[in-house]
């Protein structure tokens, strides 16, 4: 899609050059036919890990089961590369078209943090939500915005998917600058480069 940044960073890499100075194909810790992985822009935490499909589509829930699949075997290959130590990983997405107010990028990208930051016990609406396991034959609603967190262990992707016709855009990265008490905080800050540095060594020491 010609006006998404994900579509755009991927056929055309050089066009966050000004934003970030190492080259995309760089920074690409995992990749297959349907999705990449590469360190987020701006972490505030490490590590700080995004996975976006290949194909422009709206969110998990509209991905094909091939592509889920692929989200399942990427974060199979991050659990094992060792990064997040014995720490077992917390996956969450913003989930639906912008136009519903939801996600930041019309476009599936799931964020990828260690479960010890206990993010879970930052929302107010988690308890409410009911728990699923999330897997390619999963249902979701596709015709309304919906936020979903995740805790992936033992191969198996398990938590919260709740559905919302509004929510603030970079909703659960504000979460995490509530944590961290950096309320300043903006991913076009470019904060913390050096996370992404050290993410990227690691995967290719490992």
């Amino acid at each position: 899609m010609s006006d998404c940044v994900f579509c755009i960073e991927i056929e055309q890499p050089s066009f966050i050059k000004n934003l970030m100075p190492i080259p995309y194909s760089d920074r690409i810790l995992y990749s297959d036919n349907h999705v990449i992985a590469v360190p987020g822009l701006g972490p505030q935490v490490f590590p700080y890990i995004i996975v976006v499909t290949r194909r422009h589509v709206t969110s998990f829930a509209a991905a094909n089961c091939q592509e889920r699949n692929s989200v399942l075997d990427c974060l199979e290959f991050i659990n094992n590369s060792g990064i997040y130590g014995n720490d077992s990983l917390t996956v969450f997405e913003h989930g639906g078209a912008v136009s519903d107010g939801c996600s930041c990028i019309e476009h599936c990208h799931l964020h990828v943090v260690k479960a010890s930051l206990k993010i879970k016990q930052h929302l107010g609406w988690f308890d409410g939500a009911e728990q699923v396991l999330i897997s390619p034959n999963s249902s979701f609603e596709q015709n309304r915005g919906y936020l979903l967190i995740a805790d992936y262990r033992n191969g198996e992707l398990k938590g919260r998917v709740y559905s919302t016709e509004f929510i603030e855009r970079q909703y659960f990265r504000k979460v995490l600058s509530v944590m961290i008490k950096d309320a300043d905080w903006d991913w076009k800050g470019m904060k913390n480069n050096d996370m992404i540095i050290r993410t990227i060594e690691y995967f290719k020491r490992h």
